[in-house]
């Protein structure tokens, strides 16, 4: 996780432990969540980024120098993921800020016996299902304040929940997807609006690292290369980030 210092924009690096035993193995993202300290007429602006299934221990394995220096530079820390550390119920937990059992999203894959239904993420029928999503997802919080809100592809962002959706999203299933870069820039572009279309909340979601590392195993060539690119990618929505902060700073 990448969060902010206080009055600051320090790197803060989360990963998933248990107990203070960092998991060998986590099918939990390694999450950056990317702080833009920018104070423009008053308002403060924040970006999350989850990196899927990202082991605690690429940067360690492989060349990733943005990564080392978000823990030199920044913050480090590790964090325990919800039961079970899957990709749906967790997401949606960072996003609502309850545990699976108290939002609904309890696996991936779930029997419901009161529907008598299978849940699947990748059901369209079940996946797209908002009375399934219970709790309040941040955007929505953040909506009723009036803050404008982005979302690039996490999980609940593109389904109704309580009748509402992000004031930007993108439909994950919507073809073609957006490729990795392609999800930087746009989290870049909805920066860049005029500021009373402006959102305060970007957060985006990447699953390469996740699929990756299920298709060819953590310690493959094809899951390296995705590692290493992700960490150019994270450098280029960084550097991105502090361009938006010199250019707003400035004026």
């Amino acid at each position: 996780m990448y969060c902010p210092q206080k009055n600051g924009n320090t790197p803060f690096f989360l990963s998933s432990s248990n107990n203070n035993q960092t998991y060998e193995k986590t099918y939990l993202a390694v999450y950056d969540v990317v702080h833009l300290p920018l104070y423009v007429a008053g308002k403060h602006y924040t970006v999350i980024v989850s990196l899927d299934g990202f082991r605690w221990d690429y940067p360690q394995m492989y060349d990733t120098p943005f990564f080392d220096r978000m823990a030199r530079e920044g913050v480090k820390a590790t964090m325990i993921p919800s039961f079970p550390s899957k990709t749906f119920p967790n997401h949606y937990t960072i996003a609502t800020g309850l545990v699976p059992d108290h939002h609904g999203i309890v696996a991936n894959t779930f029997w419901d016996p009161q529907r008598q239904e299978l849940y699947k993420m990748n059901n369209l029928k079940t996946r797209n299902d908002a009375s399934y999503y219970g709790g309040e997802p941040i955007w929505i919080t953040a909506q009723k304040q009036g803050i404008k809100t982005g979302n690039i592809y996490w999980v609940g962002s593109d389904i109704s929940v309580k009748g509402q959706h992000p004031t930007y999203y993108h439909v994950y299933d919507q073809k073609p997807r957006l490729t990795q870069t392609e999800r930087v820039a746009e989290a870049l572009r909805m920066l860049k609006l005029p500021e009373e279309e402006r959102p305060q909340l970007v957060m985006i979601y990447f699953e390469d690292s996740d699929t990756y590392g299920h298709t060819y195993s953590p310690h493959s060539k094809e899951t390296r290369r995705c590692v290493e690119e992700l960490d150019a990618l994270m450098k280029y929505l960084w550097e991105g980030l502090q361009s938006l902060l010199s250019e707003r700073t400035s004026t």
